[in-house]
């Protein structure tokens, strides 16, 4: 048989079958992609860390993603978080909960900002007697808050602070000699390692020895990020920079009783705590601020953006494991180290 290739055969080749060949080429590059997508490792929940903005606050603009950029290149967090994301609800107010319930569904989301401040969607009008005139007057009230509807709705999806603190306590205790983990030098490094070691023994990141030396240093720089982020938060409870807030789940449902639980941290009790005297990036409204609700003349109406009781809040999620929850803590540190007017002193946690 002659199978000799010529000018003449090939030509007749390309040009009856130039659209198999077409095919063929565009089915293998479909293959190949599906292949390194399948195959590739996926980011998991604690790898990637998402920032929420509630209904009421005012819109991400570019004093947040200025914030956040440099929290996300300038080593805030640890090296577990490879991919930062936002995620800002303050637009369609309609979609707000299915959007929740699709990000809480794949286990998407860390920190939300929610205001406690009147929601605007609790406007009731309701109607007094005056006792003088006998006349029926129309008062205009709010009856719950961003934060309690936020709150009342997704509160088993995040944390009680409280119970969060003292696991994050409990957490670093096992690494400090006799529990210490508020003096430094205590720090027991080897069994941070030996800890590493025993949870990435699995890990395909670490399989080369280099690697996995350098992953343990690492896993020491995380528990270490993470003991001066729990020193200086605390010291800022102290000083009233910031404050626990405690809200009351009301029973919506006819069932059961009210319970409160503290499930955010007020980051500005007081909002002069938070305007930075001559820190670069200003005041904290300018990054996440409210318009709250004021009255003229007895008709309510929006005043001007304040960052007084913006409030946080900490998702909690199961495929968040080994403590990267605590990734929240360093965030909201952060934040509160950028723009509150008296910043932690270095004694405070290097001493």
């Amino acid at each position: 048989m002659d199978a000799k290739i010529t000018k003449t055969r090939l030509s007749r080749m390309l040009s009856y079958d130039w659209l198999k060949i077409l095919f063929s080429a565009a089915a293998l590059i479909v293959v190949w992609v599906l292949i390194f997508t399948m195959t590739a490792t996926p980011i998991t929940p604690s790898q990637k860390f998402t920032v929420m903005n509630y209904v009421g606050n005012t819109a991400f603009d570019d004093d947040f993603f200025e914030h956040y950029k440099k929290a996300l290149s300038n080593g805030v967090f640890s090296y577990e978080v490879i991919e930062g994301n936002s995620e800002d609800l303050t637009g369609d107010e309609s979609m707000v909960g299915s959007l929740l319930q699709a990000r809480t569904a794949i286990e998407e989301g860390d920190v939300i900002f929610v205001a406690n401040q009147a929601d605007h969607r609790s406007l009731e009008v309701q109607e007094t007697v005056d006792e003088t005139t006998g006349e029926v007057v129309e008062n205009y009230v709010y009856t719950y808050t961003y934060l309690q509807a936020f709150v009342s709705g997704w509160y088993y999806k995040i944390y009680d602070v409280k119970k969060y603190l003292e696991e994050m306590d409990a957490f670093l205790a096992q690494y400090y000699e006799g529990g210490d983990w508020k003096t430094p030098a205590a720090l027991n490094e080897e069994k941070v390692k030996e800890d590493f070691n025993a949870r990435t023994k699995k890990d395909k990141r670490f399989k080369k020895s280099a690697a996995r030396r350098q992953g343990e240093k690492d896993e020491v720089e995380r528990i270490k990020k993470y003991r001066d982020a729990l020193v200086k938060f605390h010291w800022y409870l102290q000083e009233g920079v910031v404050a626990l807030e405690e809200t009351t789940i009301e029973n919506f449902f006819g069932e059961g009783e009210d319970f409160t639980g503290t499930f955010s941290i007020n980051l500005c009790p007081t909002e002069g705590m938070m305007v930075g005297d001559d820190f670069a990036m200003g005041e904290l409204k300018n990054m996440v601020g409210c318009k709250p609700i004021v009255y003229e003349d007895g008709i309510p109406a929006y005043g001007d953006v304040t960052a007084e009781n913006m409030n946080v809040c900490f998702f909690r999620f199961d495929g968040v494991a080994d403590s990267f929850e605590y990734e929240s803590l360093l965030y909201t540190v952060n934040v509160i180290d950028s723009y509150s007017k008296h910043g932690c002193p270095e004694e405070v946690y290097v001493a």
